[in-house]
């Protein structure tokens, strides 16, 4: 192997290294258990990996978490595009009674593939999709990004009881936005947002979204 391909090797080793760390955040933010021994640190991914080919080392990434009742799986696939591959996922889902799935693609989905995801989330199979590159770093790290927390049932309940107001009063946060896709809320459910306060230093104050 010559030095450039060394070089790029390394660059995508340490791409997939970084991706499944911020994976892992991701799941156990969510409230999946993450194992210690699965945070791999970048000389251990190295070790692990071994000198494979990319599409071994991407198939052996493959991982499966379960909270409660609820099973996500997360993948890496070769290919450039998220295509006809989705439908594979998708059987593998089926199969393995696995309701959702992130999906770490290079560049972008077809749009084929955007329709067979909006049509299986009909019955209750979600895929979410993440490009490399937005997986390189952990949003929630930046210090400006307030801290989110989904609201349980219990809380939504009573935080409009207490308000005296109907969910549709409440500020809305878009359901594409990028904390609402890293906390895996969707529709309907509520954010709740800490943030220092600008006014009073060492205070804090707290705001709601809900999630449209």
């Amino acid at each position: 192997m010559d030095t450039d391909n060394e070089n790029l090797d390394e660059i995508i080793i340490k791409k997939l290294w970084k991706s499944r760390k911020t994976i892992l955040e991701i799941l156990e933010s969510r409230g999946y258990i993450i194992p210690p021994n699965d945070n791999l640190s970048y000389e251990e991914f190295l070790d692990w990996v071994g000198v494979d080919g990319e599409k071994i080392i991407r198939n052996a990434m493959k991982l499966t978490y379960q909270k409660k009742d609820e099973k996500i799986m997360v993948y890496w696939p070769i290919e450039t595009n998220l295509g006809t591959n989705v439908k594979i996922i998708y059987n593998e889902m089926v199969e393995t009674n696995t309701k959702k799935v992130i999906i770490i693609i290079n560049t972008k989905v077809t749009p084929q593939s955007n329709k067979f995801i909006r049509d299986i989330a009909k019955i209750g199979y979600v895929i979410d999709i993440y490009t490399l590159t937005e997986t390189q770093f952990n949003i929630t790290k930046h210090r400006l990004v307030p801290e989110h927390t989904v609201c349980s049932v219990s809380e939504k309940k009573k935080l409009l009881a207490d308000y005296s107001i109907v969910s549709g009063q409440l500020p809305q946060i878009r359901s594409h936005d990028p904390m609402v896709r890293h906390l895996g809320a969707k529709k309907g459910q509520v954010l709740k947002i800490i943030r220092d306060s600008d006014t009073q230093p060492g205070f804090k104050t707290i705001s709601y979204r809900i999630v449209v």
